[in-house]
C-alpha cells in the first residue's frame, strides 16, 4: 500500500484504510486508527473506482467522535469526512468507523489523498497539525456466484458410439461431473478414465457407450470464484441395441417373355 504523510511534531496517527477481498454485493470497508490522542480536528478524503464500487453509506462510527461535528459523505469517487471538537479527543478503540460499498465484482484502490493540503490533516486544539500517515487499501472482489442457463439433456445412442453432455454457465470457474447409476440415490465424481474425458469441463465425452449404462443419470457442480456452487439439472443416457441387419438376395432368373417372379 501507498503510504502518504503530513508533518508537524513528535505525535504521529496512523491511518489505515483495510483490505477487502469479498464476493460482489454489500461489502464494509473498515477504516482504522492509530496514535489518535488530543486530537481537535481531522479532515480525510478516500479516493475509489466508481466504476467498480457504488457508495452506500458509513457504519459504526468510533463513538468517542461523536461529542464533536462531523460531516460524512461519498459522491464522485471520494469519500470525506470532517469532524471538529471543542475539547481534544484520545481514542481508545482503533476502529474510526466503517464505509459501506456495493460492488458487481472487481478491484479498485482505496488511496487516500494527501496531494491537495487540508484534505488529510489532524490538528490539536490550537490549529497545530500533528504528524500522519496514510496507508492505502485494496478491494478484490472476484465477481458474482456461478449461474447455470444451459442444461445437460437427455440421451439416446446406440450401443459402441460415443456421447456427450454439456453445461452451460455464467462466471464459472470449475466443473465436476457425476454419474448416479441406482437413479439419483448416489451420485459419483466421475474422473477422465473408462473412456470418460472433460470431468472438469463444460462438456463431458464418453468415447463408447455400453449397454449396461443406460438409464444412467449424469449431472455437473459448477463452482465460481464465489460460493455458493450451482448443480445443474440430471440428464438421463439411454443406450440402445444395434439395430439388426436385414440382407436381401436378387436370384438370377432366366425364362421366355412374359410374366416372371423373382
Amino acid at each position: 500500500a501507498i503510504i502518504g504523510f503530513s508533518t508537524s511534531y513528535s505525535q504521529q496517527i496512523t491511518v489505515t484504510a483495510e483490505d477487502v477481498n469479498s464476493c460482489a454485493g454489500d461489502i464494509v470497508v473498515p477504516v482504522e486508527v492509530t496514535g489518535f490522542t488530543d486530537v481537535a480536528a481531522m479532515s480525510l478524503v478516500l479516493e475509489y473506482d466508481t466504476t467498480e464500487l457504488v457508495y452506500t453509506g458509513y457504519q459504526n462510527l468510533n463513538s468517542q467522535l461523536e461529542s464533536g461535528f462531523y460531516s460524512i459523505n461519498g459522491e464522485d469517487g471520494r469519500f470525506v469526512i470532517s469532524w471538529i471538537s471543542t475539547s481534544a479527543v484520545t481514542l481508545t478503540d482503533s476502529a474510526l468507523l466503517e464505509i459501506q460499498f456495493e460492488t458487481y465484482g472487481g478491484n479498485s484502490t482505496l488511496e487516500w489523498d494527501t496531494e491537495i493540503s487540508g484534505n488529510c490533516e489532524f490538528s490539536d486544539v490550537n490549529g497545530e497539525t500533528i504528524e500522519a500517515q496514510y496507508v492505502n487499501g485494496d478491494v478484490n472482489a472476484p465477481g458474482p456466484v456461478v449461474s447455470i442457463y444451459g442444461q445437460p439433456q437427455d440421451l439416446e445412442v446406440i450401443v459402441g458410439n460415443g456421447f456427450q453432455f454439456e453445461v452451460s454457465a455464467s462466471y464459472a470457474a470449475m466443473y465436476q461431473w457425476q454419474r448416479s447409476t441406482d437413479g439419483g440415490n448416489t451420485w459419483v465424481d466421475l474422473t477422465n478414465t473408462d473412456g470418460f474425458s472433460g470431468t472438469d469441463y463444460y462438456r463431458l465425452t464418453q468415447s463408447a457407450s455400453t449397454l449396461d449404462m443406460s438409464g444412467d443419470q449424469f449431472r455437473c457442480i459448477v463452482e465460481g470464484n464465489c460460493p455458493p456452487p450451482d448443480t445443474t439439472e440430471h440428464a438421463v443416457l439411454s443406450v440402445i441395441p444395434v439395430p439388426p441387419t436385414i440382407e436381401l438376395t436378387a436370384h438370377d432368373v432366366s425364362t421366355c417373355a412374359g410374366e416372371l417372379s423373382v
